[in-house]
């Protein structure tokens, strides 16, 4: 199991598009594009619905950013459909509605104004387990939440750019049937010799983890044991050279965040 990988953080947007695009017919403009898609990339999808979990901050790092950017870009193409943006915690200690309010900032700057954007739960899995109950303002949010996938009127993918809660608590508490879902892709992970390794386990399984498992153990554990035909975890490794994402091509395609 543990060779499937599981904890990491997405610094290049490449990988988490395995679901839409076949890199290989339409140009685009700028260097950070074409870097992910390619010259001629063509969707192997067409309007597949797209939920997005994000934890972004408009400080640091910009790896949901540049995400958020390219999936804007095979929207454009006609590749998927994005049902909308859920913030949910995440990157450094911020909570939910911290979370939320960067992306109310920053998304306007990426091509996403017109996303409808969703509050996220405030609590992980792991506690909700341990206290056994959830909060009314997270029951709330999570049944909207599960509306929206709901109508979507296909199986939907979610695209979880941070801790995996929310696709855990829908799951697990019931908002959404599994057969409403076509693929959770969870960022988050190693490669071979990389290590993220803590004193805590992940569950019930192995001891290495990131940021993005730490924030909700239980969270993960539960996809990983219950809906891992469905979870794609998605890792990247540094240092890759061409796979890198540059300076240059951050300030040629979005210089609003240079």
């Amino acid at each position: 199991m543990a060779d499937r990988g599981c904890a990491g953080r997405l610094i290049s947007a490449l990988l988490l598009f395995v679901l839409a695009v076949a890199l290989s017919t339409a140009v685009h403009a700028d260097e950070l594009t074409r870097h992910v898609l390619g010259t001629k990339p063509i969707c192997r999808t067409h309007h597949q619905p797209v939920l997005i979990i994000s934890d972004l901050t408009v400080t640091g790092e910009i790896d949901d950013s540049i995400t958020l950017y390219i999936y804007r870009q095979l929207e454009l193409l006609g590749c998927i459909r994005v049902l909308g943006v859920v913030s949910i915690f995440g990157n450094g200690g911020s909570g939910t509605a911290a979370i939320h309010r960067n992306l109310a900032a920053r998304l306007p700057l990426l091509g996403g104004s017109h996303w409808p954007l969703l509050h996220g739960p405030d609590e992980r899995l792991t506690t909700v387990l341990n206290r056994r109950k959830e909060t009314v303002e997270d029951h709330e949010r999570l049944s909207a939440i599960a509306a929206v996938i709901t109508d979507a009127g296909q199986p939907v993918v979610i695209a979880e750019l941070g801790p995996a809660t929310v696709s855990a608590r829908l799951l697990s508490a019931g908002y959404v049937q599994p057969i409403r879902i076509a693929k959770i892709l969870a960022v988050g992970g190693r490669m071979s010799g990389e290590s993220f390794t803590t004193n805590k386990r992940l569950g019930r399984l192995f001891s290495f983890r990131d940021m993005n498992v730490a924030e909700d153990v239980w969270a993960m554990d539960y996809l990983v044991h219950y809906h891992f035909r469905k979870l794609w975890l998605v890792t990247y490794r540094s240092g890759l050279g061409k796979r890198m994402v540059t300076a240059s091509m951050i300030a040629g395609a979005l210089p609003a965040l240079t």
